[in-house]
């Protein structure tokens, strides 16, 4: 929110309204000068030095904002949002009345919406984030209830996206009603992995798992495999990558979900047969990844599985870039797994391997470096 912005919420909410605008600039630094918050100095106005910004706390700053927050003007309900979304982004605690009266004004308006336009979806959008996981407190755990169990279905959508921020609404009744909508339709597919673990906890994993294996949804599939991970079980990768691999996503790294390294580290020094050369393939997909399973990988080199040991060969070089290795030891283990590789196919990969480590290792041996010569120049007498 820029100075202009902030001078036109000051003259829509009044006095009290004008002190809590301009003290947003507390919060919020310009790209210019650090120092300088939004136009104004810490205490005073540049342009007007004898002017003093008066000091108010975040509840003085929050209750300021809520004539703003009901005004029939759309501008001015939007500048009013923005404030408070600033205020809050600092981790600001409100009184609960404070708290009360902010969350009665963001619901009022949210009810005032139709969203019937574009902003006005976004308005309501905005209001319910505001509520679950800026303001909470009492009121609006209620308003958010009440939401989930009469509200139309992209009201719902918000409500339970605002509960999986950080730090959002909790309560018994909102869990309770947030679970049931994960049964339903109402609820995008994509959406129900997180929502299940954020209400269920460490009792979602048997529910989670039955999710991963009805689920014909790529992109809930995905985000079922993200929430799996998230229970810290790495008993339980083996099963999620097989239907990763069922639905063909282990081909393309853009289709793969985001893996916990040291999870899939700890899967790989415990998988065998089918179920390792899959977890191999997520670290070939994915190369990043080396760096926390390289080591676990290593361990495979010697597997009685020829599939198995040229697929870990293959990925030290991306140990190397990754820096799970340095080149002179991916060097090493390499010409040592070739003095007693007896399969050809393998023992053909590991050198192809070896000499694509030793040809990064070495650029400046491998490089002729020419002196350009210059002709001599003439010297004045």
């Amino acid at each position: 929110m820029d100075s202009n912005r902030v001078m036109k919420l000051a003259a829509v909410v009044g006095a009290a309204g004008a002190a809590a605008a301009l003290g947003i600039g507390l919060f919020l630094p310009t790209q210019t000068d650090p120092e300088i918050y939004l136009g104004w100095h810490r205490g005073g106005e540049p342009a007007f030095p004898a002017r003093e910004t008066p000091e108010m706390t975040p509840d003085e700053h929050a209750s300021a904002l809520v004539p703003a927050l009901t005004s029939e003007d759309a501008e001015n309900r939007h500048l009013a949002r923005e404030a408070l979304g600033a205020l809050l982004e600092q981790g600001t605690a409100l009184a609960p009345s404070v708290q009360d009266d902010v969350a009665l004004a963001l619901a009022e308006m949210h009810r005032l919406s139709t969203g019937s336009t574009k902003s006005e979806i976004a308005e309501r959008r905005e209001c319910l984030t505001l509520l679950v996981a800026g303001v909470k407190g009492d009121a609006a755990r209620a308003y958010a209830e009440q939401v989930l169990a009469v509200g139309d279905g992209a009201d719902k959508k918000a409500v339970l996206e605002a509960m999986l921020e950080p730090g959002a609404l909790r309560g018994k009744a909102l869990f309770e009603s947030a679970y049931e909508l994960t049964k339903t339709a109402e609820v995008p597919e994509s959406l129900k992995p997180a929502v299940i673990r954020r209400v269920r906890g460490k009792a979602a994993a048997e529910e989670l798992m039955a999710f991963v294996r009805e689920t014909k949804d790529r992109k809930a599939l995905a985000a079922a495999a993200v929430e799996v991970q998230n229970l810290h079980r790495p008993e339980l990768l083996g099963e999620v990558i097989a239907r990763l691999d069922d639905e063909e996503m282990l081909k393309d790294a853009k289709q793969l979900p985001w893996f916990n390294g040291n999870l899939l580290a700890q899967h790989i020094g415990k998988a065998e047969g089918v179920e390792l050369v899959r977890a191999l393939r997520v670290v070939w997909a994915r190369p990043s990844l080396t760096k926390q399973t390289f080591k676990s990988v290593q361990e495979t080199l010697a597997s009685a599985d020829p599939a198995v040991r040229r697929m870990a060969a293959r990925l030290v070089p991306d140990a190397v870039k990754y820096e799970a290795l340095q080149a002179d030891e991916g060097e090493k283990t390499l010409s040592a797994r070739l003095d007693v590789e007896t399969d050809p196919a393998v023992k053909g990969e590991l050198e192809a391997v070896l000499g694509e480590v030793r040809r990064n290792r070495r650029p400046a041996e491998t490089a002729v470096v020419e002196t350009p010569l210059t002709e001599a120049q003439p010297q004045n007498p």
